[in-house]
């Protein structure tokens, strides 16, 4: 059954003070749908585009309308103090236009404003998923998302075309932005760089209203949902034109929203990042009810784990130095054995709970000599010799190259009397067997820590804070601030349907396991000594290409980072 809403119900044009577009004269013979569909030639632009140049604007292509100063000049009002300025921001790709056939665009030409029958067409099976198990369900729409634009927006009824939709909101003070994900691999990226502003100028002739466009083309913090693009576009109307956001009365809307038939969540994380009130196009254009079911997005929340400082960060550090120390041999080595998804956070617990060394050829080196035992030696009454701290090497795959040398070299240092941590990903039981044995032989205790799955198990939840972490350390690199690779997907998989929960009773050798929490603690890797040694290396500058100037500064924006949304 079809909801409609009641007549005395302001439409989102009532709420923003904008003057409803006129409706169409029924005098006139209806268009048929093929010709709402195409748009005219393209004509010259009063409003033609101004480009920043690559070598400024970096990976990110940004244009804003020449007219446009003008515009917000008659926005921010006449009085001594400019008004912030109302920003109504949109996705791109299938919110404000789509293909005229398909999912993908075939030039810069191939496109049509989207209308209710390609808004559907857009979210049926050409660009449907499978709807993930996602256990996770921590984020809803916020209430003040409909009180800051004060209106109900479900069932508010026809709104308008989106042209002139854009255009009434541009005639009521509002700046249209649009900020949209477009990747392309280096070598295509000046050609797209030249489409996109043939297109955007195309699009530019049609709306006819000036406007504001940012896009970004790598996989880097101008990326939604990260907040580069959005920073960057702050910045711009801050340096350039001295106005600030009205955060309260902008908003943004997209089609990209994490409901069963979209392709992400990229938008609605997007606006959730800068805290800007979220919309779908079909509510803003053509008046369409959302389901209440879809407004409750299932997702994994960073901003759930306790800050570093605060009394919860304490007790979880509390409990994870207690779970290291707990099945700890009071002397002698021993065999620890690390279990979890690909950047699940395995080497940073490895280095600040066990402060390992790291082993990086598969010759022992310096390493190879036989550790003293306490109360060795030739005679009961002769002085035993000091018996060293014990420390922990590290021995793991991405620096050895192979499964096989790991084993070798595990083999040769528990040997040697050396304690081991296996940092490797360890899934299934066959895999762990092999430096199980070697324990075994050895007569060494081993332990097994499980990182990166809340519950113990290998369950959904895992997948979006493994990968979270994932896409964090390519945009800030590892803890040493060392550039770090995407892990792909199939990797993650992997793990998955190879993974068994360690356990003591099925595997000979194991001593004990634990499941450690994750918890984020942005400390500096190395001491106040060393905070001017070269913090560009250290720290990757911003999306606003600023670089810290201190730890402190490198901790804070990392730490900000971590609790966006990523993913």
């Amino acid at each position: 059954m079809k909801r409609t809403s009641p007549r005395n119900q302001p439409t989102l044009f009532q709420a923003l003070g904008v003057e409803r577009p006129g409706q169409p004269d029924k005098s006139q013979p209806e268009k048929s749908q093929s010709d709402k569909c195409q748009h005219e030639k393209p004509r010259t632009s009063r409003h033609p585009m101004f480009w920043l140049p690559r070598e400024t604007s970096g990976t990110l292509i940004y244009g804003e309308s020449l007219s446009l100063e003008e515009h917000l000049r008659r926005a921010a009002g006449k009085g001594a103090a400019p008004k912030p300025l109302r920003v109504a921001a949109f996705d791109m790709d299938f919110t404000l236009i789509r293909p005229h056939r398909g999912t993908y665009p075939r030039g810069p030409s191939d496109w049509v404003f989207l209308t209710p029958e390609g808004q559907k067409a857009a979210t049926g099976s050409s660009r449907k998923r499978q709807a993930p198990r996602r256990p996770v369900t921590t984020v809803s729409r916020d209430p003040k998302s409909l009180a800051a634009l004060e209106t109900p927006l479900r069932g508010a009824g026809h709104l308008s075309e989106v042209r002139d939709t854009l255009q009434a909101l541009h005639s009521a003070g509002w700046l249209v932005a649009i900020f949209s994900n477009q990747f392309v691999s280096p070598d295509m990226e000046a050609s797209h760089r030249r489409e996109m502003r043939t297109k955007l100028e195309d699009i530019a002739s049609h709306i006819d209203i000036p406007f504001c466009f940012s896009a970004a083309l790598s996989r880097d913090g101008y990326r939604k949902p990260c907040r580069g693009m959005w920073l960057h576009f702050v910045a711009r109307m801050a340096d350039t034109y001295g106005l600030e956001i009205d955060q309260e009365r902008s908003f943004f809307v997209g089609d990209a929203a994490g409901r069963p038939s979209d392709h992400s969540a990229a938008d609605r994380l997007f606006a959730a990042n800068n805290g800007l009130p979220f919309f779908l196009p079909e509510e803003i254009f053509f008046g369409t009810p959302v389901v209440p079911e879809l407004l409750v997005l299932r997702h994994f929340e960073p901003r759930s784990f306790p800050k570093s400082g605060t009394p919860e960060h304490r007790q979880v550090q509390d409990r994870i130095t207690a779970l290291t120390q707990q099945g700890a041999p009071a002397a002698g080595a021993e065999l620890v054995l690390l279990v979890g998804p690909p950047a699940s956070g395995k080497s940073t617990f490895a280095r600040r709970y066990f402060r390992t060394e790291d082993v990086r050829s598969r010759g022992l080196g310096g390493f190879d000599a036989k550790v003293p035992v306490a109360g060795s030696g030739a005679s009961d009454d002769a002085p035993a010799p000091e018996t060293p701290a014990r420390r922990y090497l590290r021995v793991n795959q991405d620096l050895l190259k192979s499964r096989e040398a790991c084993i070798r070299l595990t083999d040769r240092l528990l040997t040697a009397g050396h304690s081991v941590v296996v940092d490797n990903t360890n899934p299934d039981r066959a895999t762990r067997e092999a430096y199980l044995a070697i324990a075994t032989r050895l007569g060494v205790p081993a332990r097994a820590f499980v990182l990166g799955m809340p519950d113990g198990s290998a369950d959904e939840g895992y997948m979006l804070l493994s990968q979270h972490l994932n896409l964090y350390r390519l945009l800030r690199g590892d803890t040493d601030g060392d550039p770090r690779d995407l892990v792909p997907r199939i990797a993650f998989n992997i793990f998955s349907s190879k993974f068994q929960h360690p356990s003591v009773a099925d595997e000979p050798g194991l001593t004990s396991v634990a499941v450690v929490p994750f918890l984020p603690d942005f400390a500096p890797a190395v001491g106040p000594a060393d905070e001017q040694a070269d913090l560009q290396d250290t720290a990757p500058s911003s999306p606003l290409g600023r670089t810290p100037s201190s730890w402190e500064d490198i901790r804070s924006c990392r730490e900000r980072l971590f609790f966006e949304h990523l993913v």
